[in-house]
């Protein structure tokens, strides 16, 4: 990130995307995300130029937002004219609001347009991320990610199912890349690809930085070849599922991440899909797991 330019870019998987700060807000959140996640730059064009500044809404200016309708006062940030119709505007939690149009390269991410009910310890740009890799055939699934000799296994499990638990216990031979979120899609031959994503609750400032120790590297891409459903048991286990048992976990992971924008009615569909997909190429199993660790013998 440039002193003189605020701006940066960033490959999150295979999504590229241009930050540009334009105030206070802009160039902390950047900062942030430079603490927090591995920035690997890119040549050519960004997939999408995300405008940052803080935001609040003037009394004349909620009646265009809740028409789809850009004000012509965020519009100004951008470089060209346009279009003031047709924006979707969606905010979350953290008070972030997102403002995109289809079609339309520049995008905006503001803060303080919706009212904050948390303070995020930092944030990713969920529904830019989210609409983007669905449009590429793919999905963010709630999982962890450990890859042995280049290959990726998925590691699934509900909230509180034993996914950091198993993974913090990866010998030598295993990297951890996430306990918690993936960044999945299908590459040009239809074979899937995954990148790992930060853990929520550290997104949310609910605990530090959990593995990996390090920050994610969240351009590293490796093939997916497994997906494991675990579950918490007194001795280890290893059965190989079929493919008709692991679609419905699949998809509930599918929908869980994050679960406010991935259980909107238009995109359940494609993510069954992705889960009957992902099922028919990926090797699949039930692992019970102890505590001991020692499962990983059985992989």
């Amino acid at each position: 990130m440039s002193a003189e330019t605020p701006s940066l870019k960033v490959t999150f998987g295979p999504l590229r995307y241009e930050f540009i700060a334009h105030d206070a807000w802009g160039k902390d959140a950047l900062c942030r995300l430079c603490d927090n996640v591995v920035c690997i730059s890119f040549t050519g064009a960004a997939d999408r130029i995300i405008h940052l500044l803080r935001f609040e809404l003037q009394d004349d200016e909620h009646r265009e937002a809740h028409a789809g309708r850009i004000p012509p006062r965020l519009a100004a940030h951008a470089p060209k004219r346009l279009q003031p119709e047709g924006w979707a505007i969606a905010g979350d939690d953290a008070g972030q609001t997102a403002w995109q149009r289809q079609g339309e390269a520049h995008s905006f991410w503001t803060y303080a347009t919706e009212t904050p009910h948390f303070a995020a310890a930092f944030q990713l740009p969920w529904r830019f991320i989210f609409g983007d890799i669905v449009a590429l055939g793919g999905g963010i699934i709630h999982s962890g990610i450990a890859v042995r000799g280049e290959r990726g296994h998925l590691f699934i499990a509900p909230p509180g199912g034993g996914k950091t638990t198993a993974l913090t216990s990866a010998p030598t031979g295993w990297k951890v890349l996430s306990d918690d979120g993936t960044l999945l899609w299908p590459d040009e031959a239809g074979e899937f690809l995954v990148s790992p994503l930060p853990t929520w609750s550290v997104l949310r400032g609910a605990k530090r930085q959990g593995p990996p120790d390090e920050k994610w590297d969240i351009a590293a891409a490796c093939p997916l070849w497994a997906a494991i459903l675990l579950e918490k048991q007194d001795h280890d286990t290893l059965t190989p599922l079929a493919p008709a048992e692991a679609i419905r976990p699949l998809y509930r992971a599918l929908s869980e991440y994050p679960a406010i924008i991935a259980s909107r009615h238009h995109f359940r569909q494609h993510l069954f899909h992705l889960a009957a997909e992902i099922s028919r190429k990926a090797h699949l199993w039930r692992l019970g797991f102890a505590r001991t660790g020692s499962f990983w013998s059985l992989l």
